[in-house]
């Protein structure tokens, strides 16, 4: 187990205090039988999750599954469940805590995501509540390519974070409409 958590961990490209965490807590679930009926793989994904957030270092259901191999409805399910068991208060992700690492993978210059920390904070503000994080996320490091005139294609910005095109643009538009801002969009 210990392995697959070094494994996921590095795929995921995490720190190495997720991985002792992650270590740590997967003992607990030993010790309180939770193992039982799962796959090690299935806790391990789904303990990643949990500790991700807490550490403030989120990933996508998406991207567990995409390194794991285990399905993202599976991993899901194990993270309620376990959370659930271990009394862990798992809250929604925040937009925000996906900016950096979006903006780091596309080579964005620094004012682009400074941008896009200002659109998610009006995002949180209530303009754009629904939604997965990273589709909210993506949206909004895409109109701040936008509005800064460092254009990022949909397509770059869909294989970072992997949501569909269609996706992207629903969300970018809602948003651009949310805000105000489809004058200064330059097309």
């Amino acid at each position: 187990a210990f392995n697959e958590a070094r494994n996921m961990v590095d795929g995921l490209d995490m720190p190495r205090n997720v991985y002792e965490e992650v270590c740590r807590l997967y003992e607990k679930c030993v010790d309180k039988e939770l193992v039982r009926g799962r796959s090690m793989e299935k806790v391990v994904a789904a303990l990643i999750y949990i500790v991700g957030r807490e550490h403030g270092c989120p990933r996508s259901l998406q991207e567990l599954s995409n390194v794991s191999g285990i399905g993202k409805t599976e991993v899901s399910r194990c993270y309620r469940f376990v959370g659930r068991e271990l009394g862990k208060d798992i809250v929604p992700a925040d937009p925000s805590d996906f900016v950096p690492r979006f903006c780091s993978k596309l080579d964005l210059p620094g004012f682009v995501r400074g941008r896009a920390y200002e659109l998610v904070k009006k995002v949180d503000d209530g303009l754009l509540c629904d939604g997965s994080p990273t589709g909210v996320a993506a949206a909004c490091v895409y109109l701040a390519s936008i509005l800064e005139d460092d254009k990022v294609t949909q397509s770059s910005i869909c294989s970072v974070v992997d949501v569909s095109e269609v996706t992207l643009r629903k969300k970018y538009k809602k948003l651009s409409n949310d805000l105000g801002l489809e004058k200064q969009i330059k097309h």
